[in-house]
């Protein structure tokens, strides 16, 4: 009769005998880009340090960036989110989005609370909005109120908000674009009040002296400023 053997169940073992920690997926970032297209380079360049980048289809570029464009734009993102997480191999899907692509990302997570249509993992994922425009040139009208955008935002989103500390799209009370109060809430404290009001969970990285392009920090801070996002994002997706 044939003996049987107790056999060692196979390990992942280094030459050294040591067990090797298997390797965590990489992330895969959709990345929404502002209104032009094609002008985040550097969120971009960003990202691919920790994952592979997917952008959004029709050349990279955006239906049009009028209220009525609205429903191709997010269009746009859910396809290039499906497609992301074909080839995610069980990693997260990161929405990303720069100036006006912050906007089409934000309307596809909160229509996700009454419409999910996405993989679990591109929600749990959560989303990074980079240089949010919370207050536009003008004051907003139906369908383009933007802090609205960000209260819609669903409970069971995770979202990183990376803006520069003098971003005008975080104040409009000065200038030949001022439309808002002066005694009204600017710069990082604006943003963060909005949020407040929001459902999602939400953290925050505020880059000193940058404008609208998080990255755009004072030549002598640039490099510094690159790093903390970079971190940022790394804690965000882990």
């Amino acid at each position: 009769m044939d003996k049987f053997v107790k056999r060692k169940a196979p390990t992942d073992a280094g030459a050294d005998g040591s067990k090797k920690q298997a390797k965590k997926p990489r992330p895969v970032f959709v990345v929404a880009p502002g209104a032009g297209g094609g002008d985040c380079a550097q969120l971009t360049s960003a990202l691919a340090t920790m994952g592979r980048c997917v952008p959004i289809g029709h050349g990279g570029r955006w239906m049009g960036n009028s209220p009525k464009n609205l429903d191709a734009n997010v269009e746009l993102v859910e396809a290039a989110a499906q497609k992301a997480a074909d080839v995610a191999d069980a990693g997260p899907v990161i929405l990303v989005g720069h100036s006006f692509g912050c906007r089409v990302v934000a309307e596809l997570l909160a229509r996700q609370a009454a419409d999910k249509t996405l993989p679990d993992a591109v929600v749990v994922g959560g989303a990074i909005l980079e240089s949010y425009p919370l207050y536009g040139p003008k004051p907003p009208t139906e369908g383009t109120d933007r802090a609205a955008q960000i209260a819609a935002l669903p409970s069971g989103s995770k979202v990183l908000f990376v803006s520069g500390s003098k971003d005008e799209f975080l104040d409009r009370s000065t200038g030949k674009d001022a439309w808002r109060g002066a005694d009204d809430a600017t710069g990082p404290a604006a943003l963060e009040a909005v949020v407040a009001e929001a459902s999602c969970a939400a953290t925050f990285e505020f880059v000193q002296g940058a404008k609208h392009n998080a990255f755009s920090a004072p030549k002598s801070s640039q490099d510094s400023s690159r790093r903390a996002i970079i971190a940022a994002i790394k804690t965000h997706v882990d």
